[in-house]
C-alpha cells in the first residue's frame, strides 16, 4: 500500500521522473506470480518499476545530504513475485481494487 500511496503522491506533485538519466532493467512479466489478463499484467509491473526509478532518486538524493538512504531495500525478482501474489488476492476479493494505470506524470517510457 504504501508504494502506491508514494506514487500517486509523486504524480499529484506533477514530478516528472522521464528527465531521470537513470537505467534500469525493468521487470517483465515472467516475474509474476501467475499470468493474468494483458492490462493488470502490465499495470502492475508499470507501478512497481516507476517505484525503482523513484526510490533510486530517493536514495542518491539522500546520499549527496549524507543522509542514509529513504528507502534501503532492494526490489528483486522474489519480491516482484510475492508483491504480485498479494495484488492476486486482493483482486479476487475485490476486483474493483484493481490497479490503476500509472499516471503520465511518473514518466514511464511509452509502450
Amino acid at each position: 500500500m504504501h508504494l502506491r500511496a508514494t506514487l500517486q503522491t509523486v504524480a499529484s506533485y506533477d514530478i516528472d521522473t522521464t528527465r531521470v538519466k537513470l537505467q534500469i532493467t525493468p521487470f517483465t512479466p515472467d516475474v509474476l506470480y501467475r499470468q493474468q489478463p494483458a492490462a493488470s499484467a502490465r499495470d502492475f509491473l508499470d507501478w512497481i518499476n516507476a517505484w525503482v526509478i523513484l526510490t533510486a532518486v530517493q536514495k542518491e538524493t539522500a546520499r549527496s545530504m549524507g543522509q542514509p538512504d529513504i528507502y534501503p531495500f532492494v526490489m528483486n525478482r522474489a519480491v516482484v513475485t510475492k508483491l504480485h501474489f498479494v495484488q492476486c488476492v486482493v483482486e479476487e476479493w475485490a476486483p474493483h481494487a484493481r490497479i490503476a494505470p500509472v499516471p503520465d506524470e511518473l514518466g514511464l517510457p511509452a509502450r
